[in-house]
């Protein structure tokens, strides 16, 4: 009676299916970001309605609702806080290790987790258009985008299925030819091998399991990753151009300096002017707040205030007039700067920083000088980037001196200074010419040339702007997460190049088997069984090798 193989084919199948099974199960674990992110938002919350606490489900609530939330409770949609102060774990979200001080009128992000306050918020974005969602939106959207890489695997698997199917026909005669009896059985089975041996799963599955596994430790770690070419193309960087403030700076105004005469003591000058500047917008008066506060200088009534436009502001105190402006205000008075004075004034104005003169009815008190903060991790991620072999420069539509102070300061050495929006994308197109250009900015006046960078790297702190505006987002705003994001970048290219390499090799030494080789010198065929086990083995092989990255350090 000949054999039937009929326990053959319910073991190829036992066996695939459950190579299957394995594959899913080790893919599931590549969505494990995704499902926590899904988790951080809780099912149900407390609403306050007139007066009372009522629980609801999170997905039922409207925007304007009040929601009451406890100590260690999580943030159940995105909103403002109109009552209390807490300190908010956002971690999770922006990968901003330390806890974040929130006060009446700041914004709070859903999935974070209160502190030891208690704080009411109202409710203002829900559903789809929270930061959460859209943060788990786009990172399913960059683990389902095909890299280059991918697009070439997609098309030699197109070339390599064709030929196979050619090879196992050709099995196929060359065994039911020459091949021994039972001669139709052997050139089925050499048939089936080879086709059961070649099946391009691996070859499938190299790309796309590193790509998700990659974007879901960069949403762990703060970065957003928003397509899988942008993650492709990071690997090849050449050059990194930096945008000034929100960038390099923290866009944040302080008090860089204070230069006290006479016997005027430095709290004397800040007293004249944070009571000035405080009935103004002006930009300085957040800056001589937090340094009011910082040294506890007190308030004082201001009578007969006046505010000049482009020179300055001016006041009585207790009785007595004061001003704060440039030069021209000064002089304007009818009084004339000493020299020594004027030196230092422009001396500081060389150097980058914004200075203002501080006078009392009686003579000049001080020089106050304001500057964008630096930083702290600026030059760090710098000198980084210039061991990588990747070159940077600073593009701003800053001044010269404003300009090369940064730079300096970051450690740049290249840098280009009044730069409008659109002329910031014609030297993003200048430096595409000679490699792959990186452009970090704050995602929104920064636009154009974000867009048109090989890869646009946005600094957001989860705002709409600054994740819709460019292929990667740095939650919070961390520069230091730039070198990681290159680093990531690296480990994952090599990983997929690790999965094709042993996709190509299985696949290339595996066929000649099938087709039954061996047989001639040592009489050994190849069952389709066998086939099956090695396709099983190789397609979990890829898919563990890709969840590696798992263990990735910055």
């Amino acid at each position: 009676m000949p054999h039937t193989y009929f326990d053959s084919s319910a073991m190829i199948i036992t066996l695939i299916l459950f190579g299957r099974f394995l594959e899913s199960k080790a893919k599931t674990r590549t969505y494990s970001a995704i499902k926590m992110l899904y988790e951080l938002s809780p099912k149900d919350c407390v609403v306050l309605r007139e007066g009372k606490e009522i629980r609801v489900a999170t997905d039922t609530l409207e925007v304007g609702n009040a929601v009451l939330i406890r100590p260690g409770e999580k943030v159940p949609v995105d909103g403002e806080v109109i009552e209390g102060s807490t300190y908010i774990d956002e971690s999770m979200i922006t990968g901003e290790s330390i806890p974040v001080l929130k006060n009446t009128g700041d914004e709070v992000i859903g999935g974070t987790i209160n502190g030891k306050g208690s704080v009411v918020v109202r409710v203002t974005r829900i559903g789809k258009d929270t930061v959460l969602s859209k943060v788990i939106h786009l990172v399913e959207e960059a683990q389902f985008t095909k890299a280059p890489v991918q697009r070439l695997a997609d098309r030699v698997a197109g070339i390599f299925v064709p030929i196979v199917i050619l090879i196992s026909v050709v099995a196929f005669f060359v065994w039911y030819v020459f091949g021994p009896e039972p001669k139709l059985t052997n050139s089925l089975l050499s048939f089936v091998s080879v086709l059961i041996i070649a099946c391009p799963c691996a070859l499938g599955l190299a790309t796309p399991t590193a790509i998700m596994v990659s974007t879901g430790v960069g949403a762990r770690r703060g970065i957003l990753i928003k397509s899988a070419e942008a993650l492709e193309l990071t690997n090849k960087t050449r050059y990194v151009l930096f945008d000034k403030t929100g960038t390099l700076t923290e866009g944040v105004i302080i008090i860089s300096d204070v230069i006290p005469f006479g016997n005027y003591s430095e709290k004397d000058i800040l007293h004249a002017a944070y009571n000035l500047e405080k009935q103004s917008e002006h930009p300085f008066s957040e800056a001589l707040r937090a340094k009011a506060e910082e040294l506890h200088i007190g308030s004082s009534k201001v009578d007969e205030f006046e505010a000049i436009v482009g020179k300055g502001i001016k006041g009585k105190i207790d009785g007595k007039y004061y001003s704060v402006g440039n030069i021209s205000l000064y002089e304007d008075s009818g009084k004339r700067l000493d020299d020594t004075i004027r030196e230092k004034y422009h001396n500081k104005e060389r150097k980058g920083p914004s200075p203002v003169l501080v006078w009392s009815e009686d003579t000049i008190m001080g020089i106050l000088a304001f500057n964008d903060k630096v930083r702290e991790e600026a030059r760090d991620v710098v000198t980084e980037l210039k061991g990588m072999g990747i070159e940077t420069a600073m593009i701003t539509g800053d001044s010269m001196k404003g300009a090369r102070m940064i730079s300096e300061k970051a450690g740049i050495d290249k840098y280009f200074y009044r730069i409008l929006p659109d002329k910031k994308a014609d030297i993003v197109e200048e430096y595409k010419k000679k490699g792959i250009t990186v452009m970090v900015g704050d995602g929104i006046n920064d636009a154009p040339a974000l867009a048109l960078a090989d890869v646009g790297i946005a600094m957001g702190k989860g705002t709409d702007i600054a994740i819709e505006s460019a292929d990667v987002v740095l939650m919070k705003g961390q520069l230091s997460r730039l070198t990681g994001f290159i680093k990531l970048s690296k480990k994952t290219l090599w990983i997929i190049r690790e999965n094709l390499f042993w996709a190509f090799v299985y696949n290339i030494l595996g066929i000649p088997v099938a087709f039954g080789a061996l047989y001639p010198l040592f009489g050994i065929r190849f069952e389709p069984i066998y086939g099956a086990i090695a396709m099983v083995v190789s397609s979990v092989s890829v898919v563990s090798n890709s969840l590696r990255l798992k263990l990735f350090k910055d």
